[in-house]
């Protein structure tokens, strides 16, 4: 491992905190009418329960790419991935990815 990366353990704090991340890109940057607090973790991503058309879908998932520095290959583009911002900050968290953005 290169000196000037740190090893992350993934723990549930870093879960949370990384869900607070993605719960303020998606407020901030994708739809702005939808407040952090308001954004359920465990609401389905790709069936609408967030509000997220087909074209902001794309926007979070490129914007996600760029923030993290970061490539999803096609084996990640599922369900496994993104059913929730939960299973997302996990599958994040897992890659000791941070936000750079």
């Amino acid at each position: 491992m290169p000196e000037h990366v740190a090893a992350v353990t993934v723990t549930n704090d870093n879960v949370d905190k990384m869900i607070e991340t993605l719960k303020t890109l998606l407020s901030e940057r994708i739809n702005t009418e939808l407040l952090p607090e308001d954004i359920n973790a465990d609401a389905s991503i790709l069936e609408g329960e967030l509000g997220l058309d087909s074209i902001m879908l794309v926007e979070f998932i490129s914007l996600l790419e760029d923030g993290f520095d970061l490539t999803f290959g096609e084996n990640d583009l599922t369900m496994d991935v993104f059913t929730n911002l939960r299973t997302l900050a996990e599958f994040l968290s897992n890659k000791n990815l941070i936000y750079k953005g």
